[in-house]
């Protein structure tokens, strides 16, 4: 009977649903042979990750590149837990250790795009964000990632284009339809404007930006009864605008009217 391979233990972990449990189990791996030490701290930096424990999930996999300086993998989880712990510049570093590594790696390329972009280098993600497409085609968020960017200096063409890409390869990307709509609103295209957020508010139902989107589309066609309805569905979902607006529109005694795409969906 052949033994069981580090990567396939550790592989094994990762379906373990309760993470106490799958904790422990990785936990266990650090008194195995030392093949397993790197993969036991992998785990247990994955599994600190999704606990929110970021300092920890940090540690571990200083431990795992310490352990493997050669594996893109450990490189890229450490870039993205110091990503999320604010740590930007550390989180590049790491994160170029990854692509020098893999210099084919799409997401990691993505990866340092949303670094890039938090620190306000809007080139820099745009750059990084295409290269993401450019491997991988069909990696959705990193075409959504670079609507973002785009539309952010002013390129709206591209923005609109790269967040129909995204839609295009994910039509459940529900963030991207959203802003697509916004796009289009900008560009004076209402009607697709509010084509792209139904589709948002059909996917999540519950996404204030898109009723909020919607509301301002409604608002600049005079269809002031939709216009409330949106406003009061981004308010109560936490839209301080959105309620704002809905008030005022409440003091001129209009009263909301539910959208057709959703009166045509109670009548089917």
């Amino acid at each position: 009977m052949s033994k069981e391979s580090p990567e396939k233990w550790y592989k094994n972990g990762q379906e373990i649903p309760d993470l106490p449990t799958r904790m422990a189990y990785y936990e266990a791996g650090l008194k195995k042979d030392e093949a397993f030490h790197s993969w036991a701290w992998k785990g247990i930096g994955d599994t600190r990750h999704v606990q929110g424990d970021l300092a920890g999930a940090e540690a571990a996999f200083v431990e795992v590149s310490d352990l493997t300086p050669k594996d893109p993998d450990a490189w890229l989880k450490l870039g993205v837990a110091r990503h999320d712990l604010d740590k930007l510049p550390e989180a590049i570093t790491a994160i170029k250790k990854a692509i020098e590594l893999a210099p084919k790696n799409a997401v990691a390329w993505y990866c340092l795009g949303l670094v890039k972009h938090d620190q306000g280098d809007l080139e820099g993600a745009t750059f990084a964000y295409q290269k993401a497409t450019t491997i991988d085609p069909g990696l959705a968020t990193a075409w959504y990632s670079l609507g973002d960017a785009r539309g952010e200096q002013g390129d709206l063409a591209g923005a609109m284009q790269a967040y129909e890409q995204a839609v295009a390869i994910d039509p459940d990307l529900a963030p991207a339809w959203s802003t697509l709509g916004d796009a289009r609103a900008d560009a004076g295209d209402s009607a697709g404007a509010i084509e792209a957020y139904e589709h948002a508010l059909i996917i999540e139902p519950h996404f204030a930006p898109a009723w909020f989107g919607l509301g301002l589309t409604y608002e600049d066609l005079n269809h002031f009864r939709e216009t409330l309805y949106c406003y009061e569905q981004a308010g109560q979902l936490g839209d301080e605008e959105g309620k704002t607006l809905a008030e005022i529109f409440r003091g001129k005694d209009i009263q909301p009217l539910r959208p057709r795409f959703l009166r045509d969906q109670e009548s089917r």
